[in-house]
């Protein structure tokens, strides 16, 4: 078995290292019928907080099972998302408290490009060891893609309008206007999701999800629905 010093080094001669973590992924997310609808939910968040434009980003998510679809079953989702950069990303089945949703994500990011003749599946990463470990196998070519989204992404970062003692607007969450094309089905759905901020770093405290409720009781007065499932279980109808 290799050593982390000699992993570290095959991985600069390759011209691409990766970053891993384990977060808590914390979000409001609702259906949203279309486009302009987008406008009202802005214009809140206008009205409440200080909005400062994050980036906008293209990406496209490929997604993986088995045949028999042994991963999603047990509510798991495997992706890979380019935007350009490579994130590996694993998550767990979530639970909703009130209107926020939270589940487990293990994260993979890739820096720089991987050789042409390596695999997304080569990345030598946890939630690799972890998806081989579930599945008992010993390599993950019986995963095929089983769907990719393609997703236009606004987001914004959110701030309480209030100033604290070191004279700082303190951070809400990141918001998430998504317009999604299955690209296998050609469908388009869009979605709202807001994001506790820094979910890897730090644990997002009580009063963060009262906020978060109440902007998804303003979203839901809208007209608009909680959204239980991911992009890849809207694709799959799962």
């Amino acid at each position: 078995m290799d050593t982390l010093v000699q992993m570290e080094g095959k991985m600069k001669k390759s011209g691409y290292s990766i970053r891993e973590k384990l977060i808590i992924e914390n979000e409001l997310k609702f259906e949203i019928s279309e486009k302009k609808k987008f406008k009202p939910i802005y214009d809140y968040l206008k009205e409440n907080y200080v909005v400062v434009p994050y980036k906008n980003a293209l990406m496209y998510d490929f997604y993986y099972d088995t045949d028999d679809l042994n991963l999603s079953k047990a509510g798991i989702t495997y992706r890979v998302r380019y935007r350009p950069q490579i994130s590996i990303n694993l998550k767990l089945p979530q639970t909703m408290t009130n209107r926020t949703w939270s589940r487990y994500e293990y994260s993979c990011k890739v820096d720089g490009k991987l050789p042409e003749n390596m695999s997304t599946f080569d990345v030598n990463c946890d939630i690799h060891r972890i998806v081989k470990k579930f599945l008992g196998v010993t390599n993950l070519l019986e995963l095929k893609n089983i769907t990719i989204v393609s997703s236009f992404r606004t987001g914004f970062i959110l701030r309480f309008p209030r100033i604290n003692v070191l004279g700082e607007n303190e951070f809400l969450g990141v918001a998430f206007f998504d317009q999604s094309t299955d690209k296998m089905n050609n469908k388009v759905f869009y979605e709202f999701e807001l994001e506790s901020f820094q979910q890897g770093d730090v644990f997002a405290s009580p009063y963060i999800f009262n906020e978060f409720d109440e902007i998804g009781k303003f979203v839901e007065s809208l007209g608009h629905s909680t959204s239980s499932k991911s992009k890849k279980e809207k694709c799959m109808n799962l």
